[in-house]
């Protein structure tokens, strides 16, 4: 045998022998986090002896709860021994319960002690590097580490875990119309932090859950909404969790793209029979989640329920000696400034169906001030204009990046005018590319037009224009994407950072390939700088004589800084872009956003791009208009390209199901200069090809429009496979027939692919 022979063997040998020791050690790990949890749910099985408590005798008939506060519509039940509560109807006697009081039957349950807990903590061993799962009722309740306090309209739990050197507080306080939760997040205690880290934590996931023999359905935000069915079958599909606002990018891989619906609103609820529940995060929103699973998986019930992404996990691969490894890095506390509150809402009768819900969360909106105000507009359409792009090209045997010119100042004027003398008079115009340099270009600060659009004359009569003759024009800004450092701004100094330190990068989508386009990317900018930039922009357009602004950043997207010198954790961001749009409405007529956060919709005029769709997920089973529901009558709302769809057609109908207008995108230039580019997504947008079906079809809908703006939706339906009814609250109804023939509805005649107004 040679030398080369003998090293290859060794070799082999040590790498068999490497993955061997790595097997055991895992196999290791899972025995010992199998024995804890058995040791943890025998220790101290048994029942404890009640705590003292100076609390009502009244019971309602239910074993262990007694009354912790009062009001003329509800009463909070405690039970002191198990941490349970209950919310009950005084004059129906119906009862809410934060857990099922049928679980000890739960055959199913693969964990029994789950459905008995208002917590579900995770966090990882530091020193074996294991994320473990343990349950307030097994690590805190059964030890022995509950106690509590009573408050002035309510009662706060304490769990203690003693195992984990945990400690986690939750105050229940009653209110008017429901109760609310509260997870204090200064009185997190992680005693064995060097030990035991916090990752995220649960709260009340199985609150009114459904049973095996129930019907009913949980609601989750997914896009425009969407309903998981009770005991649905699909138990070999991912449980439904998304993060509200969408993923934070900084924490999750910076090439990633997400292709799904975000989560516009921090809402949830369910439908059991006669009675639901709305559930609302009303702060420490932007670090938590929605969840929800059906019964057949893990247990025998149906829950939907909220739980915070308390620390973030930064994974950096690293590869050394040919082979790789994953190092891990915690970040401090998401809530570090603010508490985890949930809000719930009891409902029952006509008001427990996902329309109730849409009802209930639009006059919390209304009594917090987001929404004030109807509208009233009567437009019909919604119009987006590409002005300026940036390309390669080949000068002179060198590639240049060159400002290309796809709409110029004169050609939107002429459009506009065209558009008034074919009687198109209602409308909204959003104007993307229009400043110096065009899309992507440095961070604009300041209105300066671009030359090969017209310069600042045309730019200036376009202007002029729109406001004479009610045109609400909306010149597009980003104040959150630095593609290129210039105007003050550099990705060295102003981009957001990650916990490493390294500025936060964000990657274009391929949409041809699903993949990621690695050569094309943009810096965050700090959310510290939002307003400074709101600042000089307001200031600058106002001058301009600029009557509409609308920010393409920051409803869609919210994310963390990790800068050690201005640490800005998600819940921050966004209360800075919340202060930035203040900025933008006390200096600017008319402000607009797109994507449609909910956070940002109190200082916007109108909003591009909200959803009127959901991801689609296995788990789901049908799409609903909840967010349209909610906003509709109080700001203008249009959809994503119609003209950029599958099927225009059902588009512009989804448009009318969802009482928003139908958004149409068009470019002047040939769209042969997107080939090869960044925006080769743009197809479908010559303007010749649809100008006269935009008309066309404003000419039909108008009158429709015109009736419904700035109502309120009262109520959505499914009357028919692929038929739909939308109720305003002046009794309005509308039909919208998807299907391939025509029905009657109640004496009203619906035409296939098309619509009718009761």
């Amino acid at each position: 045998m040679n030398l080369k022979e003998h090293k290859g063997k060794i070799s082999v040998s040590v790498k068999i022998a490497v993955s061997l020791v790595i097997v055991l050690s895992i196999l290791i790990s899972l025995v010992k986090i199998r024995q804890n949890d058995k040791r943890l749910a025998a220790d101290d099985n048994k029942p404890q002896e009640e705590f003292s408590m100076e609390l009502p005798d009244t019971d309602l008939g239910e074993e262990g709860f007694k009354i912790a506060a009062s009001n003329k519509k509800y009463s909070l039940l405690a039970n002191i021994p198990t941490g349970e509560i209950a919310i009950s109807d005084n004059l129906s006697g119906d009862i809410w319960y934060s857990n099922p009081q049928d679980r000890k039957e739960d055959k199913s349950a693969v964990m029994a002690t789950r459905s008995s807990s208002q917590l579900v903590v995770k966090f990882t061993d530091m020193e074996s590097g294991n994320d473990l799962t343990v349950d307030s009722y097994m690590g805190s309740v059964l030890r022995k580490g509950l106690d509590f306090k009573l408050t002035k309209n309510g009662i706060k739990f304490i769990y203690r875990y003693p195992n984990h050197g945990i400690v986690i507080p939750i105050e229940y306080t009653l209110f008017e119309d429901g109760f609310e939760a509260k997870i204090i997040a200064d009185e997190i205690e992680e005693h064995d932090g060097e030990e035991y880290k916090i990752i995220s934590i649960s709260l009340l996931p199985f609150f009114a859950a459904g049973g095996a023999n129930d019907s009913g359905y949980m609601f989750v935000p997914d896009g425009s909404g969407a309903l998981i069915s009770y005991n649905n079958g699909k138990t070999n599909c991912a449980e439904y969790s998304e993060a509200i606002y969408g993923s934070d990018i900084l924490i999750t891989d910076s090439k990633s793209y997400e292709i799904t619906e975000k989560v516009r609103m921090p809402v949830f609820g369910n439908k059991t029979g006669n009675l639901g529940f709305l559930g609302i995060v009303t702060s420490g929103e932007a670090s938590g989640r929605i969840n929800s699973a059906i019964s057949g998986v893990t247990t025998g019930y149906n829950q939907v329920y909220p739980s915070i992404d308390y620390r973030n996990v930064f994974i950096t691969e690293i590869e050394k000696h040919g082979s790789k490894r994953q190092l891990k890095q915690y970040g401090s506390c998401s809530l570090a400034g603010t508490d985890f509150t949930v809000r719930y809402y009891p409902l029952k009768g006509d008001t427990a169906d996902y329309s109730g819900m849409a009802g209930c969360y639009r006059n919390y909106l209304k009594e917090k001030g987001v929404l004030s105000g109807k509208q009233g507009g009567k437009n019909a359409l919604a119009l987006e204009i590409y002005g300026a792009i940036r390309t390669e090209k080949n000068i002179v045997g060198v590639k240049r990046d060159v400002v290309t010119p796809l709409s110029d100042y004169g050609q939107v004027y002429d459009l506009c005018k065209l558009l008034l003398n074919d009687g198109v008079t209602n409308f909204e115009l959003l104007y993307k590319g229009w400043n110096e340099g065009g899309l992507k270009a440095p961070t604009a600060v300041s209105v300066s037009p671009e030359k090969k659009l017209g310069g600042k004359k045309k730019l200036s009569k376009l202007l002029d224009f729109a406001d004479k003759n009610n045109i609400r024009l909306y010149l597009d800004c980003d104040l959150t994407g630095l593609y290129k450092n210039g105007n003050g701004f550099s990705h060295v100094s102003d981009a957001a950072k990650l916990l490493t330190q390294d500025p936060a990068r964000l990657f274009e989508f391929k949409y041809a390939s699903s993949d990621v386009n690695t050569e094309i990317s943009r810096y965050l900018i700090k959310p510290t700088l939002f307003e400074k930039s709101a600042e000089k922009l307001s200031k600058s357009a106002k001058k301009f004589g600029v009557k509409g602004i609308a920010d393409t950043g920051f409803a869609e997207a919210l994310y963390s800084d990790y800068s050690k010198k201005e640490l800005s954790l998600r819940y921050r961001a966004q209360t800075l872009t919340e202060k930035a749009l203040d900025i933008f409405k006390g200096r600017v007529k008319n402000v607009a956003v797109t994507g449609g956060n909910v956070y940002a919709v109190s200082d916007a005029d109108a909003v591009f791009d909200i959803p009127t769709d959901s991801s689609g997920f296995d788990i789901a089973d049908k799409t609903v208009p909840f967010y349209s529901m909610v906003l509709h009558g109080y700001t203008e709302l249009a959809t994503e390209a119609v003209n950029s769809s599958e099927d225009p057609e059902i588009a512009r109908l989804k448009a009318i199901e969802t009482g928003c207008l139908p958004k149409y995108t068009f470019i002047y230039g040939d769209t042969s200069v997107l080939i090869g580019t960044e925006y080769s997504n743009l197809f479908n947008v010559q303007i010749e090809d649809w100008y006269e079906t935009v008309v066309a079809n404003y000419k039909r809908d108008k009158e429709l429009y015109g009736r419904i703006g700035g109502l309120e939706i009262r109520k959505h339906t499914e009357i028919l496979e692929n038929v739909y009814s939308t109720e305003y609250e002046d009794d309005t109804v509308v039909f919208v027939n998807y299907g391939d023939k025509s029905v009657n509805v109640n004496g009203t005649l619906v035409s296939a692919l098309g619509y009718a107004v009761d």
